[in-house]
């Protein structure tokens, strides 16, 4: 026996059967965005999203780093939801660099390891990572973090950069017959740039002096180093 006549409403739950079924097999999560997370030795706090097409719970390897929520799903008509995680966690004051990783289990599992280094955030000098052999390496697999600043044996004005995410950071350094005394205090987290002073080189020797950045009981050193009179 054929049909000629068929139910619209026959039709209309066929159709919504098998977006269903088809939509069971489209699955995704991921986080945004997608690079390696690594924190500073002062900082405390920080985000990321997680897209996710399931129902997902999430939980940290290690204690000194927390997240919420730490669950979360698709709502309504969304295909997908998208969680900003809170990140919380200790400053480091170990002296070495940790991780932690967050597990994240659904249809389809993942994990993301986060970094938090022991040292400051300095922008300019440029710091360089070195391992215990003193090779260079990136920031994650170091064992020491330099920071210096070569300046000409002229006189002249440079500044250091450098960022607090505690607020009464500090950045000092003694004076002397070359260089001007710094006792710098932000009260306000963020970047600072801070301007140095020094005076011409007329010996032959090269010469320095050490900057001292703190930060939420951290301190990180920075070199300035002068080059020698130029002879004619």
């Amino acid at each position: 026996m054929r049909f000629k006549h068929i139910c619209p409403l026959f039709l209309a739950v066929l159709g919504f059967t098998a977006c269903s079924e088809a939509s069971q097999d489209f699955h995704f999560t991921y986080f945004t965005p997608t690079s390696t997370k690594v924190f500073y030795a002062d900082q405390q706090t920080d985000t990321i999203h997680l897209v996710s097409t399931d129902p997902w719970t999430a939980s940290s390897s290690a204690a000194w780093f927390t997240f919420t929520p730490t669950s979360d799903q698709p709502t309504g008509s969304e295909i997908s939801s998208d969680t900003r995680l809170n990140f919380v966690f200790e400053t480091n004051t170990t002296g070495s660099v940790r991780n932690a990783v967050i597990n994240v289990n659904t249809e389809n599992s993942i994990a993301l390891p986060v970094y938090q280094l022991p040292w400051l955030r300095v922008s300019r000098p440029e710091p360089v990572f070195l391992n215990a052999d003193n090779y260079q390496v990136s920031a994650i697999e170091a064992t020491q973090m330099r920071c210096s600043l070569g300046v000409l044996a002229v006189s002249q004005t440079d500044s250091v950069k450098v960022y607090n995410y505690q607020p009464g950071a500090r950045l000092t350094a003694a004076g002397n017959e070359w260089f001007d005394a710094i006792d710098t205090t932000f009260a306000s987290t963020g970047m600072h740039v801070v301007k140095l002073n020094y005076r011409t080189n007329n010996t032959a020797q090269e010469r320095e002096v050490k900057l001292t950045f703190t930060s939420a009981g951290i301190s990180q050193e920075i070199v300035v180093k002068q080059g020698k009179k130029i002879e004619q």
